[in-house]
């Protein structure tokens, strides 16, 4: 059985709640893409260690690795609210694009039903 759909517009919500009582006023308006960055440089740590074979095991990298794409989620939803972007529109219409994309004698995939 397939769990409940998120709703992308109720989570930018709570991350925009959380992330003003976490940071305050925001004094640094880039803070959010200073984290976002920092986050994809938590996700690439753990890749690499875990390729290499070297400070834990696969397993501990592997959930390190889970952990910072969650991590990543959270703050690109606070770097496009900032900018006043809807991460439901955002993802909406640029799957509306990609999804188009395919390689040489595949076919797009058709519209899900609604």
């Amino acid at each position: 059985m397939r769990e409940q759909i998120l709703d992308l517009r109720r989570i930018q919500d709570e991350v925009r709640a959380w992330h003003n009582a976490t940071f305050g006023d925001r004094s640094r308006e880039d803070w959010p893409m200073i984290c976002l960055g920092s986050e994809v440089g938590e996700l690439m740590h753990h890749w690499l260690k875990r390729a290499q074979g070297i400070r834990g095991t696969y397993d501990e990298h592997t959930a390190a690795i889970g952990d910072a794409i969650g991590d990543i989620l959270i703050a690109l939803i606070a770097t496009a609210d900032d900018m006043g972007f809807d991460v439901e529109s955002c993802l909406r219409e640029t799957w509306a694009t990609v999804r188009q994309r395919t390689r040489a004698g595949l076919t797009a995939p058709k519209e899900p039903p609604a």
